[in-house]
């Protein structure tokens, strides 16, 4: 399945490159503060305002910024990236060289926007970012490329991994992690990059365990990743390169995210728009403590402090926020409609937090 999705995106990406630039030009706003919340509005393809939605602690839109790059965002299909103020979205680049803005980045304090290239061959798949820099995944004829570029001292390296056809990663320090199955989707397999060394080595047999898009959306908590995985929450863990399983009650984990020393599984069917479910877990004992239900479609999600944020895109564009309380309970703290739509080319993205600059 991961690998027909791939196709589909790769047939877009290109309709969409022949007709559109990679940006255009906009009027940088510093944003007003403090804001909390913020909501991406974007096309799917061709050319098109991207427009980001600012929301106050309550939830009430403070102001409309519009970004210089097209269809931004991962539509829920992965964790937004936000480090040191800066919050990262996979884009799409030019006419000519179509990897130009294959990442870009807005620095929630002041604006203004920055791209990244990707520098492997074939398209953009997936990008993670962290202390020690920025980590692209792509893939062309099944071959795979890892592109890196540091933040620190802007080092870059492109890693090919011959044979093998990654569609998204994870990643941990200097070490991104994708999945593999063969052409007929049989037999999976876990691999591992090093990009200081530019190592690279099959690490685990993961047939019948992880499908190759598993790793779409993943946490890394106290040293192991965690893996939505359908009816269990899969935990990988590499000091000891084992995969483990975590039975739930639902059927449908798409998401999974941490506050504090709790691992919370959103649990929601995002094909036919579903109901959402959150289980909150101890890592520790590997118990589930409480679960949340939501009448809500779940598109992107936050829990920080004990409130979840939840942004629903379907049959409305709407951002929620509950106060979590331990015996499973919840209380609605506010809910805000997300614009106007546009036309049918246009469609929440994504949704981030923001530092509460004053």
């Amino acid at each position: 399945m991961g690998k027909k999705i791939c196709r589909i995106w790769v047939v877009l990406f290109l309709f969409y490159v022949l007709v559109a630039g990679c940006s255009q030009k906009v009027e940088t706003k510093v944003p007003q503060q403090p804001y909390r919340v913020g909501v991406i509005d974007s096309v799917n393809y061709g050319a098109g305002t991207t427009y980001i939605h600012l929301m106050d602690e309550n939830l009430k839109e403070t102001e409309v910024l519009e970004s210089p790059y097209h269809a931004l965002g991962s539509f829920g299909s992965a964790p937004v990236q936000v480090l040191d103020g800066m919050v990262y979205e996979k884009s799409v680049g030019d006419i000519n060289k179509y990897n130009k803005c294959a990442v870009t980045a807005m620095d929630m304090k002041t604006g203004e926007w920055k791209d990244y290239p990707y520098k492997g061959e074939g398209g953009l798949q997936d990008f993670r970012i962290n202390e020690n820099g920025l980590f692209m995944l792509g893939n062309i004829n099944y071959d795979t490329y890892v592109d890196y570029h540091s933040f620190e001292d802007g080092e870059d390296a492109t890693i090919k991994i011959e044979g093998v056809s990654g569609v998204s990663i994870s990643v941990d320090g200097y070490d991104v992690y994708f999945l593999d199955e063969d052409l007929e989707g049989i037999e999976g397999s876990l691999y591992r990059v090093n990009v200081k060394d530019q190592s690279q080595e099959k690490i685990l047999d993961t047939t019948g365990e992880l499908e190759d898009s598993a790793l779409s959306y993943t946490l890394w908590h106290d040293g192991r990743m965690y893996i939505p995985n359908g009816d269990k929450l899969s935990v990988y863990a590499p000091a000891e390169n084992t995969l483990s399983h975590i039975p739930l009650p639902g059927q449908y984990a798409a998401q999974v995210v941490s506050d504090k020393e709790k691992v919370y599984v959103i649990d929601c069917d995002m094909e036919h728009l579903g109901e959402t479910e959150v289980y909150c877990l101890n890592p520790k004992t590997e118990e589930i403590e409480a679960e949340y239900h939501f009448a809500e479609s779940v598109l992107q999600s936050y829990i920080e402090d004990g409130v979840y944020y939840m942004l629903q895109q379907d049959p409305q564009a709407l951002v929620c926020k509950y106060e979590l309380l331990p015996d499973g309970s919840c209380r609605k703290l506010g809910e805000s409609l997300v614009g106007e739509k546009k036309d049918d080319n246009y469609r929440i993205s994504d949704m981030f937090l923001s530092p509460i600059y004053r």
